[in-house]
């Protein structure tokens, strides 16, 4: 007599994993349109938001810049982590990347984004608007890794 195992995502085909169902039991359909938008969205959100609070200083520290990176990150995090994917963490870094990059470059001498000097000084606004622009990229790539090391620890069979 052969014994059978028990199968774990409850007597499945093999072809529907557990994370494919809602509540109900039923597959769900993943829709990249859905995924477009949504990174869209919290790509738009990031470099708008991030934008407007990155020239708050306090006593020269650029605190909204610091802010306006950390929720970037959250937004990008967020975005991967609901649809369980790498994919569209990295795109809303880029995405958000660009679109601040747009930001700082259009509108000449009235940009929203001030990076420069003036003269031999470096005014406070332009050391956030350095830490806005440039500190963008570095959140990006660490969202990527933080997303990828948290779908690879959730992935692991539990010993």
């Amino acid at each position: 007599m052969t014994t059978q195992r028990q199968s774990t995502s409850g007597g499945l085909p093999s072809a529907v994993k557990p994370d494919d169902l809602d509540s109900t039991g039923t597959r769900r359909a993943r829709s990249w349109g859905l995924r477009v938008v949504v990174v869209l969205v919290g790509a738009l959100a990031a470099s708008v938001c991030g934008t407007a609070l990155h020239g708050q200083t306090v006593a020269g520290f650029p605190i909204g810049a610091v802010a306006a990176l950390v929720l970037s990150g959250s937004i990008a995090v967020f975005v991967g982590t609901c649809f369980r994917s790498v994919w569209p963490t990295a795109a809303v870094g880029v995405l958000t990347y660009a679109l601040t990059g747009m930001a700082a470059t259009l509108g000449g001498a009235s940009s929203l984004i001030v990076s420069g000097s003036t003269g031999m000084s470096v005014a406070p606004i332009a050391v956030a608007g350095n830490v806005w622009i440039f500190g963008q990229a570095v959140v990006g790539i660490l969202t990527v890794v933080l997303v990828t090391l948290s779908l690879k620890n959730r992935r692991k069979p539990a010993s």
